[in-house]
């Protein structure tokens, strides 16, 4: 009998060259759902927030309460494939089909948690689920839904809910004399106000200290980010947007412990550069064109971009990222920890 030969599989070639130094900064957001379902199961309460630009994130932190970002964890359930049941969720207790799909699976999280598991997560939830919100905070910026989001999620928990506001100008208005003077005025009342809530809400006062280190700790993270997205521009693209949509949330939203945040981003930082120096391409294949996708990503469709990348195509995404340099921390405005705060964000 002669013996028959099978041909050795040949590994097929990844079409995105993915940076190393992404995959620290996705397991300090998932890190941080671990670490919020244990401090909940610990009695400590839970926080829901939205995108709100760093506005309501900081004074959360140094208060010493423990945040999680449904706009975040439905990104999750979509690229994991989760989303479906959730979604269902939502449309069976009325809310339109045609409503934004962050918007709805949340809701679609909610429901179940409260209406099908007595408070408690869904067993399919990805990543141990989201903990029981005892605050919700909102945000009106960017999207006309989310201003009504998190007041229909507060009717599930029975859970006070907050809505920061923050000026967003069109281009006329932008123009007015003192117009930022006047922003800042704003935000810093909206935010005294917030702060003395949250005081009365869990009983202590604010670390006045620990909200200024945040704040510095911002601002070198926000630096670090806008390097990186500079170094962007190189041919070839050192880096794609698929590991930039994976290594957004711990500046966008400020997860995760941000000392291990900033060090993740300097050494993305480094390998950015590393590459550029090298000419080593974000794509393993020659880049020809170069593709350049606005704001958030088809999440369960992340494959896309793969083809795209076989095909010649470097995809270099932009949006929800620090499009301008940050100041110094040292050249942070010497009026108050809320001021300076708000300075760096407009």
């Amino acid at each position: 009998m002669s013996e028959t030969s099978t041909p050795a599989k040949t590994e097929q070639k990844k079409a995105i060259n993915r940076l190393k130094s992404m995959y620290p900064l996705r397991n300090v957001v998932q890190q941080d759902y671990i670490n919020t379902l244990q401090a909940s199961n610990e009695g400590k309460p839970t926080v829901w927030a939205m995108l709100n630009y760093w506005e309501g994130d900081l004074p959360l932190k140094a208060m010493g309460l423990n945040i999680v970002y449904p706009e975040n964890y439905s990104t999750l359930l979509a690229s994991s494939g989760s989303a479906e049941p959730f979604l269902d969720a939502s449309d069976s207790d009325g809310f339109p089909t045609h409503m934004c799909g962050y918007g709805r699976s949340t809701i679609g999280y909610s429901y179940r948690m409260m209406k099908e598991n007595n408070g408690k997560i869904p067993p399919d939830a990805p990543l141990g689920g989201m903990a029981k919100p005892a605050l919700l905070v909102g945000s009106g910026i960017i999207c006309d839904a989310r201003f009504k989001w998190f007041q229909a999620l507060a009717r599930y928990f029975d859970a006070p809910e907050w809505c920061l506001e923050s000026p967003m100008m069109a281009s006329e208005e932008g123009t007015e004399p003192d117009l930022e003077s006047y922003q800042i005025k704003f935000l810093v009342k909206q935010l005294r106000d917030f702060i003395a809530f949250l005081e009365k809400l869990v009983g202590r006062k604010m670390d006045w200290a620990k909200l200024e280190e945040l704040i510095d700790l911002t601002v070198q993270i926000h630096e670090t980010t806008w390097q990186i997205s500079e170094m962007r521009r190189s041919i070839p693209g050192p880096m794609h947007s698929v590991d930039f949509w994976s290594s957004m949330p711990p500046a966008l939203f400020l997860a995760g412990d941000m000392k291990e945040s900033l060090k993740c981003y300097q050494d993305m930082l480094a390998e950015v550069k590393e590459r550029v120096r090298n000419k080593e391409a974000a794509i393993n294949y020659p880049e020809r064109y170069r593709l350049v996708f606005a704001e958030l990503p088809p999440w369960h469709s992340l494959k896309f971009f793969d083809k795209l990348a076989g095909g010649n195509l470097s995809e270099n995404g932009k949006g929800f990222q620090s499009g301008w340099p940050f100041p110094a921390p040292s050249h942070l405005l010497p009026r108050g920890q809320l001021q300076s705060q708000v300075s760096a964000a407009l």
